[in-house]
């Protein structure tokens, strides 16, 4: 049966009972506060509410895990191992893997967490009890909180598309709560009022309502000038601005002060001790490890200022000699970067351990509540405005209310956005990225250079566009990498290496680099050379045949 809207009911209900039409009554002009109100509140209301709804899942999402993940459990202990213990244990447990960037679990019960990338290039996760420094398990990149906070952060979009529609809701959510307060005159007094019991249940929604947007508006302002901030940042990194002090890199001559043998690292709790002494009052909470030799180990967490992310405070090392290079503190950044480092606490409400983000969970349902409740008032209201009497369900309601009539135009692009657009971008481009590379793909060797061996894999499609560009990622043997000094790859003819080559990035099992493809003459083979030196300062060179 086809779904009828109130105005076609209305105008087919007949003559009133004198044997005249009815008439309705002349509709009220409501003030422009409310319309904007009413405006703002409802033609983005479902992805309002997804945003809100993912993102009070988000700020929990670590301890929703540990419910149903046993290996992301931490023993009930305050004492924990040193570093260096749970480093080894990585080590041990996974020794074909590289280590990234290690982690303490943001509440006590929850494991630390090692970044490690296997030979196949693929992102893993290993988890380690600091009580104990045991390997409690493993996982691929893709878990509960990373698949939230995806969604959340840009609906599992590539690029920044799906980042922009998200904190754009920042202007949404302060239209709203503006003209919210505008249109409840003396608001303040509404604070300690109880909603009225017995009036109906469109009175008792719409005291709920302001009950709630009153006493959250607080919460509101700060989501909303935090997300506003992220889109901000986010613009002006595009044109090439960044707040954050750059990272400090391993000069030549220090390098080249380590002399002929390959160099290595201090043991990791040395290095911790160094770090401590630099920062004393440093609560180490991250490690990010060197991936290159001229990339220094960075130790980071929180310090003396209060309301600040973990990265913020640090210290940075030469990991052969220990020498401090960096110490960065909260209290000595300029202000515009001190800011930066304090709207994720402010967003997140992990400022204060599990308490504080309990406090955002509740401010979270609380928004979600106001913008599905602003839904339900309207359906209500209008229903009521062609039903007066009615005690069934009407317009917007029951058959009809699967359709969202009362979204207008708004309704598909509200749909769109919340089901189809995420599940297209992690079918088609989030969760494949995170894949092996296939196993067709265009692989040269193994081959000697020097007194190395070493892989090459094309990581695009072969044969390029003309005049584009192609990535390779580059593998040495087992504990070969920290040999080498430096390596770049480039594209010429069979005779001559290229002047210029792009430079590896990455660490052992993630070296890679992005070659340009350049025009080559008619009949001439292209080939990749590969060129390395070695601590000693002796350079080696291997070139491939590619097929044209």
């Amino acid at each position: 049966m086809r779904c009828v809207s109130g105005q076609a009911v209305a105008d087919r209900e007949g003559p009133s009972a004198d044997g005249r039409r009815a008439r309705r009554p002349p509709k009220r002009r409501r003030p422009l506060p409310f319309l904007i109100h009413s405006l703002l509140g409802l033609k983005l209301c479902l992805f309002t509410l997804f945003v809100c709804a993912t993102g009070t899942v988000a700020v929990v999402s670590d301890d929703v895990e540990w419910l149903f993940q046993p290996m992301v459990r931490a023993s009930a202990t305050d004492r924990t191992v040193g570093w260096g213990s749970r480093y080894a244990a990585v080590r041990e447990a996974r020794p074909d893997h590289t280590i990234d960037f290690a982690v303490v679990g943001e509440e006590p019960y929850l494991a630390t967490r090692f970044l490690t990338t296997n030979p196949a290039g693929e992102t893993r996760i290993v988890y380690v009890d600091p009580a104990t420094g045991r390997v409690t398990g493993e996982s691929g990149w893709i878990t509960f909180p990373s698949v939230v906070r995806a969604l959340h952060y840009y609906l599992f979009l590539p690029g920044d598309w799906g980042f922009y529609a998200v904190t754009a809701l920042g202007f949404v959510l302060t239209g709203s709560l503006i003209s919210g307060l505008l249109t409840y005159k003396k608001f303040w007094r509404g604070l300690l009022r109880m909603p009225r019991m017995g009036r109906g249940s469109r009175v008792l929604w719409g005291d709920l309502h302001r009950q709630v947007g009153l006493w959250s508006a607080w919460f509101v302002f700060l989501i909303a000038m935090t997300s506003l901030w992220y889109l901000g940042e986010r613009l002006l990194a595009r044109t090439g601005l960044d707040f954050e002090t750059p990272r400090t890199i391993i000069g030549a001559a220090a390098l080249d002060a380590l002399g002929p043998e390959p160099p290595r690292h201090r043991p990791l709790d040395a290095l911790v001790d160094v770090a401590m002494a630099g920062l004393p009052d440093l609560e180490l909470r991250e490690i990010w490890f060197p991936a290159r030799p001229e990339e220094p180990l960075f130790l980071r967490g929180q310090a003396t200022a209060w309301l600040v992310r973990d990265r913020t405070n640090g210290v940075e090392l030469n990991p052969y000699t220990g020498e401090v290079l960096a110490v960065h503190r909260a209290e000595a950044m300029p202000t515009v970067e001190r800011w930066v480092h304090t709207a994720d606490p402010l967003h997140f409400g992990d400022f204060g351990g599990l308490a504080s983000k309990l406090v955002w969970v509740a401010f979270g349902l609380a928004m979600s509540f106001s913008t599905a409740s602003g839904a339900v008032i309207f359906l209500k209201r209008t229903t009521q405005a062609v039903h007066p009497h009615a005690l069934g369900p009407g317009p917007g309601t029951g058959r009809c209310g699967g359709r969202l009539r009362f979204l207008g135009r708004w309704k598909w692009p509200n749909l769109v956005v919340i089901t189809l657009v995420p599940a297209a971008a992690y079918a088609m481009h989030w969760a494949p990225s995170f894949a092996p590379q296939p196993a067709d793909s265009l692989i040269l060797g193994p081959s000697p250079i020097g007194p190395w061996q070493t892989t090459v894999r094309a990581g695009t499609p072969w044969p390029p566009v003309p005049g584009g560009t192609t990535t390779w990622s580059v593998r040495f043997c087992d504990g070969c990498y920290w040999e080498i000094r430096s390596a770049g790859l480039g594209i010429s003819g069979p005779d001559l290496p290229p002047s210029q080559l792009a430079p590896l990035v990455g660490g052992a099992n993630t070296a890679s680099a992005r070659v340009p493809v350049p025009e080559m003459r008619p009949g001439e083979i292209p080939h990749l050379w590969l060129n390395v030196v070695g601590w000693d300062g002796r350079s080696h060179a291997v070139s491939w045949a590619l097929p044209r």
